[in-house]
């Protein structure tokens, strides 16, 4: 599986774990760790032994952001998939807990992932 597609999957996973709540705070900006464990789209990328609260306000093509990535295990060297990353960051960031779910089908469906990601993981359609 490629990697761009292995995110999708697991941005996906995490949204629907999280009921396609954004990660945000109080003043409604966007988290990579938010309130109830709640993810951003690059956040949900992030493994835990490699989040600091230093990343937060900084955006997922930081060098910071970019390093606890590649620690994670994600190819943050492959243009493609930072720019991936990016668009579904943006997703995330511009929705509303309402609207984030039809908005992520839609990214997905532009991105020609939407059905190998729903055969991942079903909930997506629910």
């Amino acid at each position: 599986m490629n990697k761009i597609l292995e995110a999708a999957i697991v941005m996906t996973r995490q949204f629907v774990k999280q009921n396609w709540e954004q990660s945000i705070n109080a003043d409604n900006i966007c988290l990579y760790r938010g309130p109830d464990n709640t993810k951003c789209a690059a956040g949900a990328l992030i493994d835990d032994a490699y989040y600091d609260y230093s990343l937060e306000k900084r955006l997922s093509d930081s060098e910071t952001v970019c390093d606890a990535l590649e620690k994670s295990g994600w190819p943050t060297d492959d243009i493609f998939f930072n720019m991936f990353v990016r668009s579904a960051q943006k997703v995330h960031d511009n929705s509303d807990d309402y609207e984030l779910k039809e908005r992520w089908q839609k990214f997905l469906d532009h991105e020609k992932m939407y059905h190998e990601v729903l055969k991942a993981v079903p909930e997506l359609a629910a």
